[in-house]
């Protein structure tokens, strides 16, 4: 993870694992991570500072989730060929709520799949009757 020494990442990573905008039902996206980024914005960290005031848009906030879900998928495949060799080292605390994250989004994911796959063949039954 190229990212997550920066103490900002970290902060930014802890708040997504409590707060759960990516959990957003259909339609709600933007409602929801536009509430996570007006929390975010008044958060100080450890050094005085306040890292999220200045993001204007919640899709910032939106794309650096996915780029964490995307490193943790590639970080995971690469683990699969790696497996059992000497150079493993165990997951630190933010890879772990990374891991936990990219398991609890996907899952989500494909129960909303699910869920706009049986609307259909709801509304299809219910044409045909």
């Amino acid at each position: 993870y190229p990212f997550h020494d920066d103490e900002r990442d970290k902060f930014f990573i802890r708040h997504l694992l409590v707060e759960k905008p990516y959990m957003a039902a259909y339609g709600s996206k933007g409602k929801e991570w536009t509430s996570f980024l007006n929390q975010m914005r008044v958060v100080q960290i450890s050094d005085g500072s306040f890292p999220f005031a200045t993001i204007a848009k919640w899709r910032t906030l939106s794309d650096r989730f996915d780029q964490y879900m995307k490193h943790t998928r590639e970080k995971q495949r690469i683990a699969q060929y790696k497996s059992g060799t000497d150079d493993e080292e165990p997951p630190n605390e933010v890879e772990c709520g990374l891991e936990d994250m990219l398991e609890e989004f996907e899952s989500f994911s494909h129960e909303q799949q699910l869920g706009k796959v049986s609307a259909a063949k709801r509304r299809k039954v219910e044409a045909d009757q």
